[in-house]
């Protein structure tokens, strides 16, 4: 079973690309029912609660990213000029401007800040005096203006100091979790990112591994 932003995987009803579903539902006997974009529709019946919980998340996780991208791509279709000022840029682009209401917004994909800073190197955008980043927010606004101030060794150094626990916490730590939900949460290997569980803290408490009391659980408890 594997089930994350990217692919939903449930042996032995289905095994796909979330870019293959068109929608999620879940009818009143608890089956997942899972509608492709190809017309065709794979029920799962009989998941446990962490399971179905997780797809959800998962899947509103992909819808997040693909909204992202596109915003994205919108961007860089812009074609901007060789030669232009910060002021033309942010007079043809309104959303280059700094926007608290979007200061949750997912962070953009590795291969567009790769576009945006590459488009930085053509503009010379590097040398020039830019708007900073407000701290703790991740608007459009911000994110560009990072990757432009190239702000990457900075956000390293910062993680490295998060990363400093005691050997008690660092025995839980050893998997990466992240809060998909109010209850759910995923765990990640740092050192295998396709080993994942999703772990279930309501009720039923659940684990994708399929024990109740199992080391995943307590690492999210612990955390």
């Amino acid at each position: 079973m594997k089930i994350n932003h990217k692919f939903l995987s449930i042996p032995p009803f289905i095994s796909t690309s979330w870019k293959n579903v068109s929608t999620l539902q879940l009818d009143q006997s608890g089956t997942l029912i899972i509608h492709l974009k190809d017309g065709k529709e794979v029920k799962a019946p009989g998941l446990q609660h962490v399971v179905i919980e997780a797809v959800f998340a998962a899947y509103e996780k992909f819808l997040e990213s693909e909204k992202t991208r596109e915003e994205g791509q919108q961007m860089i279709s812009f074609g901007l000029p060789m030669k232009m000022g910060v002021a033309g840029i942010e007079s043809m682009l309104p959303f280059l401007q700094h926007n608290p209401a979007q200061a949750d917004m997912p962070n953009f994909p590795p291969d567009l800040l790769q576009h945006i800073s590459a488009l930085a190197k053509v503009l010379n955008l590097e040398n020039m005096e830019l708007p900073k980043a407000e701290p703790h927010c991740n608007c459009p606004h911000c994110q560009i203006m990072r990757t432009f101030a190239n702000c990457a060794k900075e956000e390293e150094q910062l993680l490295e100091e998060e990363e400093n626990v005691s050997d008690e916490d660092l025995h839980f730590n050893e998997w990466k979790i992240e809060k998909a939900s109010d209850h759910l949460y995923v765990l990640t290997n740092p050192s295998n990112p396709n080993e994942t569980f999703n772990v279930f803290l309501g009720e039923p408490m659940g684990c994708t591994c399929g024990q109740s009391r199992c080391d995943h659980i307590r690492a999210v408890l612990k955390s």
